[in-house]
């Protein structure tokens, strides 16, 4: 066979940086799409906040490693405190039994399997946002023992309006976890990764910035914190109040 009449191999494509950067630029601008259709829908804020939320929870649940189970509801600790409701959790479905499953597919999770959570806003609510934060972290804060070595849930707010000024973020300071500040319209973030006490900013594609982040703190994590099974199911035996098994019982 001769050069000329030889078959041509078929092109080849490559996936480069700037293609994943081009794939996210289209994905914030379809999120972007759908939360304006939601705007335009709706007037109550309520469904305005929680419609973006099933926007985002379903676009977290398509391109997060399915390791991590993402749903909507409380977290509890082995003290039997609950955590006020939140809009996004992200927790170990493997190791861990839930805790409860309600009637709207709402969760209750053991805080040693939540490794992030998000809260999603139609608008920065400082007052309101203050709270939650606070309230969360007095129920995630204690982890015992083996669970607490690895730190603890990232937090994140993902609002679509703007966020306040970076001097006024003290509120979220926190050592012990990754704190993340989005928002979409402005395209702007505020990071604070686990260890730090002082907030990074960035500038850019808001979703890719928020996905960076939450990948970074959950990758870090991942099976890693949860140990064993055999660490998971002493922990869930605490809040049920079930007496551990000796060696010798086991089979």
């Amino acid at each position: 066979m001769t050069e000329s009449n030889r078959p041509l191999e078929p092109e080849r494509s490559q996936l480069t940086p700037t293609h994943w950067q081009e794939h996210l630029e289209h994905l914030q601008a379809s999120l972007a799409s759908q939360i304006q259709r939601i705007r335009k829908a709706n007037d109550h804020a309520t469904i305005k906040g929680s419609s973006i939320e099933v926007v985002l929870r379903r676009l977290l649940k398509q391109y997060l490693p399915s390791y991590f189970q993402i749903g909507t509801g409380q977290v509890a600790n082995a003290a039997g405190e609950v955590s006020p409701q939140i809009d996004i959790l992200l927790y170990d479905g493997f190791a861990f039994p839930r805790l409860a499953v309600n009637e709207d597919s709402s969760v209750i999770v053991c805080q040693e399997s939540l490794v992030a959570v998000v809260e999603v806003k139609s608008k920065w609510d400082s007052k309101a946002l203050k709270r939650h934060f606070k309230q969360f972290r007095r129920v995630d804060a204690k982890r015992e023992g083996y669970f607490e070595e690895y730190g603890f849930a990232g937090y994140s707010v993902f609002v679509v309006g703007s966020l306040p000024g970076k001097g006024k973020l003290d509120a979220f300071n926190d050592q012990r976890r990754s704190i993340g500040l989005y928002s979409l319209d402005r395209g702007r973030a505020y990071w604070s990764p686990h260890g730090s006490s002082s907030f990074e900013v960035a500038t850019g594609n808001a979703l890719e910035l928020f996905m960076k982040h939450l990948l970074w703190d959950c990758m870090h994590k991942g099976n890693v914190e949860i140990g064993g099974f055999e660490e998971a199911y002493a922990a869930v035996a605490r809040y049920m109040g079930w007496q551990p098994r000796d060696k010798a019982e086991r089979i």
